[in-house]
């Protein structure tokens, strides 16, 4: 049987502009770094999770978060090349010196390891970039994207459109002993 080869045919194509002038008052400098970080304070108060530290459980070996409130690294950054200079952001592209790294060879006593890691850069061009490291074992990437539409909706002060995040983590809950409802078959 013969490879089906696949077309696509464009009907229409546009370049869509908006629809009216911006307002005098609109803020187009959304990359101000106190307005980020005062927006970032908030948006923590209902992720709270995110402002806390990873740390050893020496009973069972386990990393867990502690919730203790301790905050978020918000780096300011420059940089003396352009964004185009990045390219595609692809492999071995140099995108990870723009989120805040850190040396764990000494294990995580010596810098209890962070939830989330934030840097604003500033490149020669005049762009900007926002890198956003957050540990995936906290998270999956709804939830993470949900934590980030949230800082953005504090930042310009909507907050008619937040949503709380959802902590109850009681339906996780173990049971003892366990009793699974459905096995799958092999």
């Amino acid at each position: 049987m013969a490879e089906k080869v696949i077309v696509v045919s464009i009907r229409e194509s546009a370049v869509v502009r908006p629809a009216e002038e911006p307002s005098a008052s609109s803020d187009l400098n959304f990359f101000n770094s106190g307005l980020l970080n005062q927006a970032l304070s908030k948006a923590l108060v209902p992720f709270y999770p995110m402002a806390g530290r990873f740390k050893l459980n020496h009973h069972n070996g386990r990393l867990e978060i502690d919730c203790n409130l301790q905050g978020v690294l918000f780096v300011v950054a420059e940089s003396n090349c352009a964004l185009d200079d990045f390219g595609d952001f692809a492999p071995p592209s140099d995108f990870r010196t723009l989120i805040p790294a850190f040396d764990y060879s000494g294990g995580i006593s010596s810098y209890p390891i962070l939830v989330l890691q934030v840097q604003l850069t500033h490149f020669q061009c005049g762009g900007v970039s926002l890198g956003v490291g957050m540990d995936h074992r906290i998270a999956d990437g709804v939830s993470n994207m949900h934590f980030v539409n949230t800082w953005s909706d504090i930042a310009p002060g909507d907050l008619t459109n937040i949503t709380q995040p959802f902590m109850d983590r009681t339906l996780l809950g173990a049971r003892n002993p366990p009793q699974p409802a459905h096995i799958p078959p092999h």
